[in-house]
């Protein structure tokens, strides 16, 4: 069975594949981040799955870690294995931060093993777990005073928790593994894990810290970044999708397109192939002719050029394909994208009635979708 397993929950992210014929880990990679997962992980799966020489389609099984851990981390590792396991048809697995820190241990220990996570605020999480791994308690969040008194003195102790003084002053040793989940370490341990739905649910012990979202600024000569984008993308496309659209697209849907014979995705990304994500075009091609599914860039990175950019990417990818017609259809009353389709060669060629049922975009009122064409031979 070839498993793929990764990690976005702390501040970290890691993914590896292992073979359990052979009981051995064929590629692994690991980088610390305090942010950026959603931009790294994508690439970071391509590469552990080309250095072990198979295919997404070779996948057996999919893990993921589940938390507790960050938010935004734990969603997005949660949200790759689900677009995943569906476009691939393969059962995923969630695996508890915690438990994936023991592993490690129990992998080769003989004592018991605490694994603690700083929680800020003076808390952590922490869980129990037997010499061989099996959990002896559930998950919890704990002040740090109570947590240092309920360690066993011969336990060994695994996580960022473990260095906090009151812990160390329990008397149980720190172990000698990461501090942090490394896909490596716990993909045997989910290879063994039967699938389960319920854990493929995020495991959150505390609630959320709010923070305003940072708006993007980009000028017309800004760099922007076009990345190939595959499978493995599926949670950030579904996001912008999400930002841009009043129904956005869920990640299943999104890994579902991705996984359809034809399709070619980009994702503008700013300034570098690891900045931030703010619009992408997918579109599908069949013999020489081609259609946009969609367009959509984050709303505060509209009118900076970004959608034509895109674009004239595509057209490029297109033409090398051997594509000689583009089409895509756009709302009837919005005037702003009509307009920049026709400054980019569109003409309209048709009309939907009906189309869009009044629902599609935040900037669309609905109703009728104008059909337009582009000639790529002569662009």
């Amino acid at each position: 069975m070839i498993v793929l397993a990764f990690d976005t929950a702390l501040a970290a992210c890691s993914a590896a594949v292992y073979d359990s014929r052979q009981d051995r880990v064929l590629s692994a990679r690991h980088a610390l981040m305090a942010q950026g997962h959603a931009e790294a992980l994508p690439g970071m799966i391509a590469g552990v799955m080309g250095e072990a020489g198979f295919a997404m389609s070779a996948i057996d099984r999919i893990a993921v870690t589940r938390g507790p851990g960050t938010f935004t981390g734990v969603r997005i590792g949660l949200a790759t294995a689900r677009g995943l396991a569906l476009a691939l048809e393969r059962p995923a697995v969630g695996i508890g931060t915690l438990e994936a820190l023991a592993a490690a241990v129990a992998a080769g220990g003989d004592r018991p093993v605490v694994s603690i996570i700083d929680a800020r605020r003076g808390e952590v999480y922490m869980q129990s777990f037997a010499a061989d791994g099996t959990p002896r308690d559930e998950p919890r969040l704990a002040s740090i005073e109570d947590a240092a008194g309920q360690i066993p003195e011969n336990a060994c102790l695994v996580g960022t928790g473990a260095g906090l003084p009151a812990i160390a002053a329990s008397g149980a040793r720190p172990a000698e593994a990461p501090a942090l989940p490394e896909a490596a370490r716990f993909v045997r341990r989910a290879a063994t894990m039967p699938p389960d739905a319920a854990l493929l649910e995020p495991l959150y012990l505390r609630a959320p810290d709010a923070k305003p979202q940072r708006r993007i600024v980009i000028t017309p000569a800004a760099p922007v970044c076009m990345v190939e984008a595959t499978q493995a993308h599926a949670a950030i496309l579904a996001e912008l999708h999400a930002s841009a659209f009043a129904r956005g697209w869920e990640v299943h849907e999104t890994a579902t397109l991705m996984a359809a014979p034809g399709t070619i995705a980009l994702l503008a990304m700013l300034g570098t192939d690891k900045g931030e994500p703010v619009a992408f075009v997918l579109a599908r091609k069949a013999a020489d002719e081609a259609e946009v599914l969609t367009l959509c860039t984050r709303p505060s990175a509209r009118r900076r050029g970004v959608a034509r950019r895109l674009l004239s990417a595509l057209d490029e990818r297109l033409r090398a394909a051997g594509v000689s017609t583009l089409f895509l259809e756009v709302g009837a009353d919005n005037e702003a994208a009509i307009a920049l389709y026709r400054g980019l060669g569109f003409r309209a060629v048709g009309e939907r009635r009906g189309y869009y049922g009044g629902e599609e975009g935040k900037d669309e009122a609905g109703g009728d979708a104008v059909i337009m064409r582009r000639d790529l031979t002569g662009a």
